[in-house]
């Protein structure tokens, strides 16, 4: 999984590195041995969005979600930025795709995604069927690994 990392880092022309696994505990193992090898901004999107959205009109969270992550995250650095906690942005109310809006920030700011979720024959998922707001992308133009065949995920 470093290596990947590592591969991501000496390659600019990948702008968004998505690392999915559908446990979010070893995600956040994955997010800790990142910040350790590594001195990259982290973005802690869902505690930090759901402040923000705290004291917004629920009719205006939608576009203040957008704007906050696309705003944070060009601010937060010009080197990669790491995004984890983004479980919030699928919120069935927030009227955006959230890989649609990496690749859109990705294009200013490089980014390693924590994605809670998997990744098959150029499927990516958010979450597993049986949860509600369970999405899929066919080809989500983004370098996607799935940390359940990778064997050195935390080693």
């Amino acid at each position: 999984m470093l290596s990947s990392v590592v591969a991501f880092f000496q390659n600019p022309e990948t702008v968004c590195l998505v690392l999915a696994h559908p446990d979010i505990l070893l995600l956040k193992k994955v997010e800790e041995k990142i910040l350790t090898g590594y001195q990259l901004a982290c973005l802690h999107t869902g505690k930090e969005l759901s402040s923000v959205l705290l004291t917004t009109p629920q009719s205006q969270r939608s576009h203040m979600a957008r704007q906050w992550l696309e705003t944070t995250l060009r601010e937060k650095s010009t080197e990669p930025v790491l995004c984890s906690d983004i479980d919030l942005l699928f919120q069935p109310s927030f009227d955006f795709d959230p890989v649609m809006l990496f690749r859109q920030i990705s294009r200013h700011t490089r980014l390693i995604v924590l994605w809670p979720g998997t990744y098959d024959n150029g499927v990516l998922a958010y979450a597993t069927p049986e949860h509600q707001h369970y999405r899929t992308w066919r080809q989500p133009q983004a370098a996607v690994i799935d940390l359940r065949g990778v064997s050195d995920a935390l080693s």
